[in-house]
């Protein structure tokens, strides 16, 4: 099921629509180039009920995240020249 999630990390915050939090993220980082980022933390915080600090948020490490996106970006099934 697609959930409405708010994805913040300090200057990026980002509502999308995704089938999971991971997701969600993934969607962010694409919308990185249209907002104005100076500044991430090291955590991404995942929200169905807004920017704010919910107790019920889940949370992301920054650099786990983005190097799976950049994983999953750049995957195409094939060893990419690696031995």
């Amino acid at each position: 099921m697609i959930k409405k999630y708010y994805v913040t990390c300090s200057d990026l915050k980002v509502v999308t629509h995704a089938h999971s939090g991971p997701q969600a993220i993934f969607f962010a980082f694409n919308q990185m180039g249209n907002q104005k980022v100076n500044k991430l933390n090291s955590i991404i915080r995942i929200s169905e009920r807004g920017h704010e600090q919910h107790p019920d948020d889940e949370l992301f490490l920054l650099a786990d995240m983005f190097t799976l996106w950049i994983l999953n970006k750049n995957w195409n099934g094939a060893i990419d020249g690696l031995s």
